[in-house]
């Protein structure tokens, strides 16, 4: 398959495959009736399986990636899906993201897991780039894909002029951008295109764009392309001192790092944060590991 950067291992029933955004990818294939013991097993920790399997052993069960089996009796008890591992186990089920040996288990265990965030619960995007640069995509194109998604609003936030290998914006594009989206903004009663721009925080602390520019952006988004070697107070420092201007709402990828291509710069998260806390700026979490 194209999505296979490198083969770790192969055989009759398993296959371990690292794609090219450096994630592993384990194939396996088991009896139908070992269908929910197993799916339980390889989408869990391993601190939450064994945590898991000391709660099993302390209600009489012997839980493997195979089976359920009552100890006392021998009797194998199969499940269809994870779901119900937990369920025989006398817990609410617990989502695979958060199978991490955290808290989960005693939480499933009082009836108190916490709602987790699906695709439904998101009103729109406030990162968002168009061909107008680096995007693929037009505009009108954009919208009719986040409408689609059910969003109520997205903010277009193209790069500044200083990301060159991003085709970024001077300030005469940048206003032209700002009108196109004024005028759609009025073909679309029930949705909002919010004029925006991610803006380089450049070597010394300063922005990319005077604020004058950033003003007529309704969203301002900073982020740290360039200097990226410089000491952990030079990076810390820049990255707060955009922060404290009153135009930028948002910091992208705060780390910088993209997972399997670049290490994260040295950065003072707690202070970072910290400061974001006093300014009311949003850090970005940036979770997909092919994102700049």
């Amino acid at each position: 398959m194209p999505l296979a950067d490198e083969i770790l291992g192969k055989g009759l029933t398993k296959a371990t495959i690292v794609t090219g955004d450096a994630i592993q990818v384990d194939l396996r294939i088991v009896e139908s009736r070992s269908f929910g013991t197993s799916l339980q097993y390889f989408t869990g920790s391993k601190e939450h399986n064994i945590k898991l399997r000391d709660l099993a052993r302390q209600k009489g069960f012997k839980l493997s990636e195979y089976d359920l089996e009552e100890v006392s009796s021998g009797k194998k008890i199969y499940c269809e899906s994870d779901d119900e591992v937990y369920k025989k186990l006398g817990l609410s089920s617990i989502p695979p993201e958060i199978r991490e040996d955290t808290g989960e288990i005693e939480a499933a265990l009082e009836g108190r897991l916490p709602r987790l965030v699906n695709p439904g619960d998101i009103k729109g995007d406030f990162h968002v780039h168009t061909d107008w640069n680096e995007g693929r995509n037009t505009l009108e194109e954009m919208i009719g894909a986040a409408q689609r998604l059910g969003y109520e609003y997205i903010a277009v936030t193209d790069h500044s002029k200083a990301l060159g290998v991003a085709h970024g914006m001077n300030e005469e594009r940048m206003l032209a951008q700002i009108e196109k989206i004024q005028k759609l903004n009025e073909k679309l009663p029930d949705f909002h295109i919010f004029t925006g721009v991610e803006v380089d925080i450049k070597a010394d602390a300063s922005l990319d764009f005077q604020d004058d520019i950033l003003r007529q952006c309704e969203v301002v988004v900073a982020a740290l392309h360039t200097g990226q070697r410089q000491t952990r107070r030079e990076i810390t420092g820049r990255l707060i001192t955009a922060m404290e201007n009153e135009n930028v709402d948002i910091i992208a990828h705060p780390t910088g790092r993209i997972i399997g291509e670049r290490d994260a710069y040295d950065v003072d998260i707690d202070a970072l944060l910290d400061a974001a806390a006093g300014t009311g700026t949003v850090l970005e979490i940036n979770a997909y590991p092919g994102l700049i």
